[in-house]
């Protein structure tokens, strides 16, 4: 979708703050602006460290836009782009280095649930990479009939329909779509087994976001309707019955095209720790119902 059609339909759903704000994850009433793109508004709790529309876009508008994932584009950014077969090795090496970072090593027979797995590469690549076979379910019915034609188990479930166990439940750029993060990552936890294994990567607010101001790529609305800063994310693991067994940032914000110096940055913010993106891998340590 072009920015054109994005301010088309921020139309619907934009606003201002109003004197009763309530942050969505906390319930904190403290916030303040944090960025204005394409008519919405981006403010940050600072009692948790969220960030969020506001107001929230509606979540059956949300769902009617990701049916036409493919044609989506933000910033010069094509959804296409990341379903291509050349798309597929990158993925893989991303995916093996997060492992890698993380110290994280899938157990061979364990049970996995890919919650936002479009077309079904992460299910894929564990397959692939680590012999594990998993379920995937995505709110987009075109990409999920598209990894059922790979011949993956995958559907478009929501997580309260699902009844588990699993032993690793992974959200790969996900939660930052979800209309509740902490609804939804008190439903992983009731799927999850006793010490099962919760892996994200989403977007992470800081010096990265704040050098780039409203031009940070991630600043997507409506699509990213929630960013975290690190410690707003760890909070709410912590509070949704996890504990962070590791954790790695990497990446400055600059995309591929044309720009030599990417590796540079990259390589700079990721030692620093200081990258624009988070993957945090936890652990289930208490029961917590949603």
């Amino acid at each position: 979708m072009s920015k054109e059609a994005v301010k088309t339909v921020s139309k619907s759903a934009s606003g201002s703050i109003g004197t009763a704000w309530r942050c969505p994850v906390c319930g904190s009433g403290q916030q303040e602006p944090l960025v204005e793109k394409l008519g919405y508004l981006y403010v940050l709790c600072t009692g948790c460290g969220v960030a969020s529309l506001d107001p929230l876009p509606d979540e059956a508008l949300l769902e009617g836009m990701y049916e036409d994932f493919l044609a989506l584009e933000c910033d010069g950014v094509k959804m296409s782009d990341h379903f291509s077969p050349e798309y597929k090795e990158a993925y893989f090496r991303e995916k093996d280095l997060d492992f890698k970072d993380l110290s994280f090593t899938p157990p061979a027979s364990v049970s996995m649930l890919d919650v936002g797995c479009a077309d079904g590469i992460f299910l894929r690549y564990m397959d692939e990479r680590h012999s594990v076979e998993g379920e995937g379910i995505d709110v987009s019915l075109t990409m999920v009939e598209a990894a059922r034609k790979e011949g993956f188990n995958c559907s478009n479930s929501k997580l309260e329909e699902l009844t588990g166990p699993y032993g690793l439940v992974t959200l790969w750029d996900t939660i930052e779509h979800l209309p509740d993060p902490k609804k939804s990552l008190r439903e992983v936890n009731r799927l999850l087994a006793e010490t099962g294994d919760l892996i994200i990567q989403t977007p992470c607010i800081g010096t990265v976001s704040d050098a780039w101001g409203a031009e940070w790529i991630q600043y997507q609305p409506p699509y990213h309707t929630f960013l975290f800063t690190e410690e707003g994310l760890v909070r709410l693991l912590e509070e949704s019955g996890f504990s962070v067994s590791g954790l790695v940032r990497f990446g400055a914000g600059v995309t591929e095209s044309g720009n030599s110096l990417k590796p540079v940055f990259d390589s700079v913010v990721k030692s620093a720790g200081i990258g624009d993106t988070i993957v945090v891998w936890a652990k289930k340590t208490a029961v917590i119902y949603p």
